[in-house]
């Protein structure tokens, strides 16, 4: 569901909005839950509400009310790719500044890959990762690790905690640490045909990036911003689609459910519409990295566009935004992996590959979404409705009676990303410095409470793109 004001007033009691096929609703947003009730009349303008300084106000309060016209309300972000970098690498992230950056972003649950220190393997680190995500505050699911010291254990793992994971994500083509799998006729031996979790898959195909990087190897020592480049070239459109053909077409012999995450590729894209005809249980995910950048950005953002897979060329790039714009890409997510500055300030083998994102989740796939020509409505769905749907965010993603009241209030202003925004995150920048982006986060509600307020959402804008 989306929601568009219309003149009309969200109160302490009711909140009337035009969902996507066109019907007229009247809401109530209680302290969890969102209930169909009646209007109200008592109103409270929304900057006297967040000028308060008790930013976690329970919805519900009989003297509190909201009066939201012209504003954009949309279910809140489910960001399905994220780093917490906890437990284990928290220089670069915690559990506490992801929450920060995600409700800032217009997020309020993630899914946690599974690459921290530890690796999340086993039952003590499911069990240790838990405890550090529940007391952020966000809504979480988290990935559970392929690797050949826990593909037997991975059935007795996934009936143990069904509420905490999101599903399987296997590392096909190394990417980060240590975790790496190719056996997938092991796992699909071990899972057994009455354990059926969503298999996350990273695909590339890592005998074709050896043989590249060998290739370039003059250059793995390289420190200037535009020989970044190379990484494009060691990991090339050729290793994303062999990996993503074979993997299709082990998940269509075995009957697997299977997402492939951040397709950067146009083949990639039809591929799986093709096994998607054939039957197959195949979903996939873009992040904004590889719909609003391209290697034509490594002059100026060198190490710090560096990410697995690698941005890809214009050409593919507006591939890639047709697909998008036409309905073919299932969900949109940030991928988001902070490193500090320094550590990515490295020769081109030594620095790391990733780069935050999700405190700018709804500003930018809201861009995408303008970018491409895409509605609104559907880029929305793609961030919070399908996600939920698709790893079992249970009654969230949707406004909509009984569901819990996730939601985000957005505000088109035009404006470019500035150093000012980056104070929720540890690593203190971003990729997406300078860019413009059309629309802002005003508030973002988490089970009814408010999580994140805009400060700067009532000023008004100077001449031309501010700063955001």
């Amino acid at each position: 569901m989306i929601s568009f004001f219309n003149g009309k007033t969200l109160s302490d009691r009711s909140i009337s909005f035009r969902i996507v096929n066109s019907r007229f609703s009247e809401v109530k947003i209680e302290p969890s839950t969102i209930n169909q009730v009646s209007e109200a009349n008592s109103l409270e303008s929304l900057a006297s509400l967040l000028s308060r300084e008790d930013k976690a106000v329970t919805m519900g309060q009989k003297d509190i009310a909201y009066d939201l016209s012209g504003y954009l309300v949309l279910p809140a972000g489910i960001d399905a790719h994220v780093h917490s970098r906890s437990p284990g690498l928290e220089h670069k992230e915690d559990w506490h500044s992801l929450a920060q950056s995600a409700y800032k972003g217009g997020v309020t649950s993630v899914a946690d890959m599974p690459n921290t220190v530890p690796p999340m393997l086993f039952s003590e680190q499911i069990e240790a990762k838990k405890a550090l995500a529940k007391a952020s505050g966000l809504g979480f699911k988290l990935y559970l690790g392929v690797g050949d010291k826990n593909v037997q254990q991975l059935p007795h793992l996934l009936k143990k905690y069904p509420d905490f994971l999101a599903g399987l994500k296997v590392f096909y083509g190394k990417s980060t640490g240590d975790l790496i799998y190719s056996d997938l006729e092991m796992l699909h031996r071990s899972l057994g045909e009455h354990v059926d979790p969503i298999i996350t898959f990273h695909a590339e195909d890592q005998k074709i990036i050896d043989e590249m990087t060998q290739r370039y190897r003059d250059h793995l020592n390289d420190s200037e911003f535009g020989t970044f480049k190379y990484h494009s070239f060691m990991r090339p459109t050729l290793a994303a689609n062999q990996a993503c053909q074979y993997i299709l077409a082990w998940g269509l012999k075995t009957g697997r459910r299977l997402h492939i995450a951040h397709i950067s590729t146009p083949d990639e894209v039809e591929l799986i519409t093709q096994y998607q005809q054939k039957g197959l249980r195949v979903s996939c995910e873009i992040a904004p990295h590889h719909l609003l950048l391209s290697d034509e950005n490594y002059e100026e953002l060198g190490p710090f566009l560096k990410v697995n897979p690698p941005v890809r060329s214009m050409a593919d790039v507006k591939k890639m935004r047709e697909h998008f714009a036409a309905g073919r890409i299932d969900i949109f997510a940030t991928d988001h992996a902070p490193h500090l500055k320094e550590e990515k300030l490295k020769p081109l083998n030594q620095a790391p590959s990733g780069m935050p994102a999700i405190e700018f989740f709804y500003p930018l796939l809201l861009q995408s979404a303008l970018t491409t020509g895409l509605s609104l409505e559907h880029a929305s769905k793609m961030g919070s409705a399908v996600p939920a749907r698709l790893f079992g965010y249970v009654e969230r993603g949707e406004i909509r009676n009984g569901f819990f009241a996730d939601f985000v209030i957005m505000k088109k202003l035009r404006g470019r990303v500035g150093e000012n925004m980056l104070s929720t995150s540890k690593c203190g920048w971003s990729p997406y410095h300078n860019l413009s982006l059309d629309y802002q986060v005003v508030a973002t509600f988490h089970d009814g409470r408010l999580r994140y307020a805009n400060p700067k959402f009532c000023a008004s804008l100077p001449e031309g793109p501010g700063q955001i």
